[in-house]
Order: structure tokens, then C-alpha cells, then sequence
């Protein structure tokens, strides 16, 4: 059944801690414990995402809205070394849609329907504590806003964005967690009508189930 295992160095530190489920008649390695502790080294989530991007991508004061479908896949790193257990890699994928958007322009004028494709990457540190899951994840993703009317002055538009995923979640069962993740990234644009550049603020909020492998 479900055990809690502790392992600890010979002076008696505590190195690691964790939920495991054995099963009778199997054998089992000290690496498959370890590895197998806190959800698994492998971690596989899908959720909901809502995205909100500055005003001025769309003329428009109302700050426009996505909701869309969040895939992420994380690998957690093995070793004896507690700090580096604690480290890993992230990669995810988003889909959404900003639907017709009212804008400021004269003559007047709707944004299109645009469809929001993200891929983020980046380096993850992870903090797992009995029933509680805590990570940090610096990213940087490419996003890409495809409209279903590619006209001026709302043209396709492929940027870049570096950020910071910030997630808190509970863990019910060893491998399965139920997560809120919070999303900051800024990317370089001439959204206030001038030609230099400024960094502007794209937000996104998801709740998201994770399971481990």
C-alpha cells in the first residue's frame, strides 16, 4: 500500500521525503523510490488557461481576453543531490482564442477573431511538501496571434516574451495534483502608436490537474 519513506544520510540529515505505493511480490530499486516520491520524475498536465494581453494590441480599452486549453510537460531531475531533485525543465503549450474586439479607431472598427498559439520553455525549481506543491518556473515563450482577418492594422503577429510561471497546487494522491498557476511575461512592442518600442505585460491565469509518471 501507500507508505510514507524517508531517506536520510548517515549522519542522519533528512534528504528526501515522499508518499510510495508498493505493491506485494515486486522488487523494487532505491532510484524507483526516490524517483517515484512527491508525483513522479516525469509530470503531465492539462488545464485551463484564460490569457490577457495589453489594451493597445487592439486599439481598444478594454484589456482583451483568451480562454484556451494549457498542455504542460515536466522532467524532473534524478541524482542524490537533494538541491538538484528539486530542479527540472518545463515545457508547455497554449491554445486560445480573443473573440471580436471593439476598438478606438476611426472610422470604427472590430478586431478580428484571433487564435493565440503559446510554447513556453524553461528551467523549473519545485518544492514539494506532504500534500502541498510549490514551483517557480523562469520561461520564455514565443507567442503567435493568428487572425482570422489578417488587415490592417491587426496583421499576424509573431513576438517573443521571457517571464516567470509562478504554481501552488495540493496533492491528494502521490501523482495526481490539482494546480493554479499564475504567468507574468513581458514582451517588446509598439502598441502606443509611436515607433520605439516599450515592454508591455501579457498575463495568464491557469487551473491545471498534473500527473506523474
Amino acid at each position: 500500500g501507500v507508505r510514507r519513506v524517508e531517506f536520510r544520510s548517515h549522519s542522519g540529515r533528512l534528504l528526501d521525503r515522499g508518499r510510495f505505493r508498493f505493491v506485494p511480490g515486486q522488487v523494487y530499486s532505491v532510484s524507483r523510490i526516490r524517483d517515484g516520491l512527491n508525483g513522479g520524475r516525469h509530470l503531465l498536465s492539462v488545464g485551463y488557461a484564460h490569457t490577457w494581453l495589453p489594451g493597445e494590441a487592439y486599439r481598444s480599452e478594454t484589456i482583451p481576453s483568451a480562454p484556451g486549453l494549457r498542455l504542460g510537460y515536466s522532467l524532473r531531475f534524478p541524482g542524490k543531490d537533494p538541491f538538484v531533485r528539486r530542479l527540472g525543465l518545463a515545457a508547455d503549450l497554449v491554445l486560445g482564442g480573443f473573440p471580436t474586439q471593439d476598438t478606438l479607431l476611426e472610422p470604427p472598427a472590430e478586431a478580428p477573431p484571433t487564435t493565440l498559439f503559446e510554447l513556453g520553455v524553461g528551467p523549473m525549481i519545485r518544492l514539494d511538501i506532504p500534500w502541498v506543491v510549490l514551483s517557480v518556473q523562469p520561461r520564455f515563450a514565443a507567442v503567435n496571434l493568428w487572425r482570422s482577418d489578417p488587415a490592417q492594422p491587426f496583421l499576424n503577429w509573431l513576438f517573443g516574451a521571457v517571464g516567470v510561471q509562478l504554481a501552488v497546487g495540493v496533492r491528494p494522491k502521490n501523482r495526481l495534483s490539482v494546480q493554479v498557476q499564475y504567468a507574468a511575461m513581458l514582451f517588446d512592442a509598439a502598441l502606443q502608436g509611436g515607433d520605439e518600442p516599450q515592454p508591455e505585460l501579457m498575463q495568464r491565469l491557469v487551473v491545471a490537474a498534473e500527473l506523474g509518471l
